[in-house]
């Protein structure tokens, strides 16, 4: 009895140790990013400092030709000249920031802070990039159902890691010209992934893409090979000193196209993939719009075609846990194994008239439903 009240005591007392680690470790969390925040905000108010002491250049003194030139100007002339740039993100799990240690050593936060250091301007970044296996699908249905007012001067693409090789370079392009339609003149950076490890049919796709929108690339791959191991947290995903050779090789193509004076891209570029036309149109239903039958089912009423995907958080279902039928006609299923928010392809060719029924298995995946999206030419 009383080595059972000791065993007792000293499960109590480990607990409450641990709950007091944890609560030290949130802490800890929350003052580094805090600080963090702190840093970004005192570097802005010095660099507004220093612009306001040091004075436009003369040819820039005028407040018209200051809007002039801001207007005409690319995300590389801008650093060169001086003004405030905003910057949009859209990758897979890479583009979070998945294994560094801390939030403020990710490669975003960091290419943010070296940015403002370096060209002494204001950075602000739009981070659209999700975790959890979501490919260049999302990527492009993120872009087009993105409305925040916000005219964006350079979007960086980080895809390839959970893409199947399949409909990549079609999916990848429908990404590239969403970015093109709805933000002219937007640089775009095509950062070729360290976990790809070699020049494979994905990465040759972004090259060849690249290369016929006039853009460049970001290769991580190169810098890692020596070393992959070494550089990831996990075998995938770059470590605090692989997220800092993410920041690095940004960096370096960034200043080398600053250095020449690299303009907008305004040339009308021919699809690569003809299929890509498919995706020029965009229809997003938000869940709100639905009506839920059950704990399982919702249904809209709706007149669409084209390519629809599914936006939802599958929970976690491995196994086929979403069915879709138009007018009541069975038209595909979704398998997902994914724990968190996806958005999926989920037929090339979906035809509705009156009725889409979305079918979930489990109430758990029902309960994480946003929306679904259409895609149709012009």
């Amino acid at each position: 009895m009383r080595r059972e009240r000791f065993r007792n005591t000293m499960l109590t007392v480990l607990i409450l140790v641990l709950a007091v680690g944890l609560v030290v470790l949130m802490l800890y969390v929350k003052a580094r990013e805090d600080a963090r925040e702190e840093a970004l905000k005192e570097l802005s108010t010095q660099m507004q400092a220093q612009r306001g002491e040091e004075g436009l250049s003369e040819e820039l003194q005028s407040p018209a030709r200051s809007a002039e030139r801001m207007a005409s100007d690319s995300f590389y002339q801008k650093l060169a000249d001086g003004f405030d740039v905003n910057i949009l993100i859209v990758g897979d799990s890479i583009g979070t920031g998945t294994g560094a240690a801390m939030a403020n050593l990710n490669w975003i936060s960091q290419l943010q802070v070296e940015l403002m250091r370096q060209y002494k301007v204001n950075v602000e970044v739009n981070n659209l990039s999700m975790a959890g296996g979501n490919t260049s699908y999302a990527g492009y249905a993120r872009v087009m159902s993105l409305d925040d007012g916000v005219n964006y001067d350079l979007a960086i693409l980080c895809y390839g890691q959970p893409d199947p090789v399949e409909g990549f370079s079609l999916s990848y392009e429908a990404l590239i010209r969403a970015v093109m339609s709805k933000y002219p003149g937007c640089a775009l950076l095509s950062i070729l992934e360290s976990s790809q490890q070699g020049n494979d049919e994905k990465i040759q796709a972004i090259r060849t893409l690249a290369y016929t929108y006039g853009y460049p690339t970001v290769d991580t791959i190169t810098p890692f090979a020596a070393n992959y191991a070494g550089l990831t947290s996990d075998g995938v995903h770059p470590n605090d000193e692989g997220q800092r050779i993410y920041c690095d090789e940004l960096l370096r193509v960034i200043a080398e196209n600053v250095q020449a004076n690299k303009g907008k891209e305004e040339k009308t570029v021919s699809p690569v993939n003809p299929g890509v036309t498919a995706f020029a149109n965009f229809r997003y239903i938000a869940a709100s719009e639905f009506q839920r039958l059950d704990d399982l089912s919702y249904s809209v009423p709706v007149n669409a075609s084209g390519c629809l995907g599914l936006d939802y958080d599958p929970g976690r279902s491995d196994y086929k846990n979403v069915d879709i039928y138009a007018d009541e006609v069975y038209i595909a299923s979704l398998d997902s194994e994914g724990w968190q928010r996806q958005i999926v392809k989920a037929t090339d060719n979906c035809q509705v008239m009156a009725v889409l029924r979305i079918v979930f298995r489990t109430k758990e995946a029902a309960d994480g439903f946003f929306g679904v999206c259409f895609s149709s030419a012009a």
